[in-house]
C-alpha cells in the first residue's frame, strides 16, 4: 500500500530546479589544501547552507560578493552567519567558530544588471572573530603591484565520501593568471575599470552555475506547475531562463525524466512575504507541455472547503545521497490557527502538525497537500521553533485566481 501511495505521488509532484547564484559554486581540480594555508577564508552560510566564500579582514568584518548575499524578500539577516577556522564544514573538530552576521553593507553602485560591476559586501559580525592558528584576518593591498605573477585562490569542491561512508569536505587550492581584456573573448567590452579576468592554470576550474533542486511543485495542467511565490522569485541572482521543470520521476538524477523550461513565472499580485508569506502562490508555465503518461499527469484542486481534523498527505525530496534521490511521504494533521500561537495567520493560511516524527527542511516549499487524491493545499514555510509545523496555502481561496492565471498563460 505504501509503494503504491508513494508511485502516485510521484505522478503529480515536480521538482523546481534553477541554476542559481545563491547556490555554491565548486572548484573542480584543484590542490587539496588546509585552513592554516587560508586562516582567512570562512565558509558563508544561509540557514546551515553554504552559499559562497568569504574573506577575513578584521576580526569583525567578512568582505565577499554582494550578489552572493543580497537580503531579498525571502531572505531574513537572521538566517546568515559564518564559520571560520575549518576547511571542513561538514565535520566539527572543535577549532571552528560560528558568528551571526550583524550588518550586511552593499557597495551603492552594485549592478548586478551590468555585468556585476561593483559586485562588493562587507559582513559586520555579531562579535568578534579570536584569532588563532586557524583564524587570522587578511590584508588588503594598498597598491597595484605587479598584476602579471600568479596569483592563489582557495574555496570548497564538491563533497567528497570517505570508505567508512563518512562525508567530508574539499578544501582547495588553484592558481591563477591575470589575463589582459582582450584575453577574456567574449568580454573584451565589459571588463573595466575595477573588474578583471585571470586564467586558472593547469586542469583546475571553477563550476560558475550549478543546477539544484530548489523547492516542490504540482502539475495543474501539461504546462502549469503550482508553487511557492518566494520560492521562485526572479532576482538579481536569477534569471527566468535558469529555471526548469523535472516530472515523471522520483530520483531527480534519471535522466530518463522529463525537464522543461519555464516560460513565464505568475505571481499572486497580493503575496506579502513581510507579512507571513500571505498570498504565496505562483504559477509556472513551460515552453512546452509535458507529456501525460503513467509517471506524469496533473492534479485536481479540491473544489469543496473544509478539511477539519482530517489527515493530510504530502510528498517531496529529502537531502540526497551520492547518486540517489530520496522521495519520501509524510502525513499531516490540521491544526486550528490558535493552536500555532500565531495572530498574524489569515483565513486563506493555516497549520498542521506533521506526525510520525517527520520534520520539514530545505526545499519543502510547495509540497502539495492531499486529500482523497485532490489537491486541498501547499506547504508555504515551517516554524523555525517547532519543525514538526508547518504553514499552508488553503488552495479554495484561490480557485478562481489559478483558473484566470492558467486561462492567460
Amino acid at each position: 500500500m505504501i509503494l503504491k501511495l508513494i508511485f502516485w505521488y510521484i505522478i503529480v509532484v515536480v521538482s523546481i530546479t534553477v541554476c542559481n547564484g545563491k547556490k555554491p559554486n565548486f572548484l573542480k581540480n584543484g590542490i587539496p589544501t588546509t585552513i592554516e594555508r587560508y586562516p582567512f577564508v570562512v565558509s558563508i552560510q544561509w540557514r546551515n547552507d553554504h552559499i559562497c566564500t568569504g574573506n577575513l579582514i578584521s576580526l569583525n568584518h567578512v568582505l565577499t560578493t554582494a550578489h552572493c548575499v543580497l537580503l531579498e524578500s525571502h531572505h531574513i539577516l537572521s538566517n546568515f552567519k559564518i564559520v571560520a577556522g575549518t576547511d571542513d564544514r561538514l565535520n566539527e573538530f572543535g577549532d571552528e567558530q560560528v558568528k551571526d552576521v550583524a550588518i550586511i553593507v552593499y557597495h551603492r553602485d552594485y549592478h548586478p544588471d551590468r555585468f556585476w560591476k561593483n559586485d562588493l559586501a562587507i559582513l559586520t559580525l555579531d562579535s568578534p572573530i579570536r584569532v588563532n592558528n586557524f583564524t587570522i584576518p587578511i590584508i588588503i593591498r594598498t597598491n597595484p603591484g605587479d598584476m602579471h605573477s600568479p596569483i592563489r585562490s582557495a574555496g570548497w569542491g564538491d563533497p567528497l565520501i570517505s570508505g567508512a561512508g563518512q562525508f567530508f569536505d574539499n578544501f582547495q587550492e588553484i592558481l591563477l593568471i591575470p589575463a589582459e581584456p582582450t584575453d577574456c573573448r567574449g568580454f573584451e567590452d565589459k571588463i573595466t575599470g575595477a573588474l578583471g579576468c585571470a586564467r586558472i592554470l593547469g586542469n583546475a576550474y571553477a563550476t560558475l552555475w550549478r543546477t539544484v533542486h530548489i523547492c516542490t511543485g504540482s502539475l495543474l495542467t501539461p504546462r502549469h506547475a503550482l508553487t511557492t511565490a518566494h520560492c521562485v522569485l526572479l532576482e538579481a541572482s536569477r534569471i527566468l531562463s535558469n529555471f526548469r521543470i523535472v516530472a515523471g520521476t522520483s530520483d531527480r538524477f534519471n535522466r530518463s525524466a522529463q525537464a522543461r523550461s519555464v516560460s513565464s513565472i505568475a505571481y499572486h499580485s497580493d503575496y506579502m512575504p513581510s507579512q507571513l508569506w500571505k498570498n504565496d502562490l505562483a504559477i509556472l508555465t513551460t515552453v512546452s507541455p509535458f507529456v501525460f503518461n503513467l509517471h506524469t499527469r496533473a492534479i485536481n484542486i479540491r473544489a469543496i472547503p473544509g478539511f477539519d481534523r482530517c489527515t493530510l498527505k504530502s510528498a517531496g525530496w529529502n537531502n540526497f545521497a551520492d547518486n540517489y534521490d530520496n522521495f519520501q511521504e509524510i502525513r499531516l494533521k490540521k491544526k486550528r490557527n490558535d493552536e500555532c500561537t500565531l495572530d498574524q495567520l489569515d483565513v486563506s493560511q493555516g497549520c498542521a502538525r506533521i506526525l510520525r516524527n517527520g520534520y520539514t527542511t530545505n526545499g519543502d516549499s510547495g509540497c502539495p497537500l492531499v486529500f482523497n487524491h485532490e489537491l486541498v493545499g501547499i506547504i508555504s514555510t515551517a516554524f523555525v521553533e517547532r519543525k514538526d509545523l508547518v504553514i499552508y496555502i488553503d488552495l479554495w481561496n484561490y480557485i478562481r485566481w489559478i483558473r484566470n492565471i492558467i486561462f492567460a498563460y
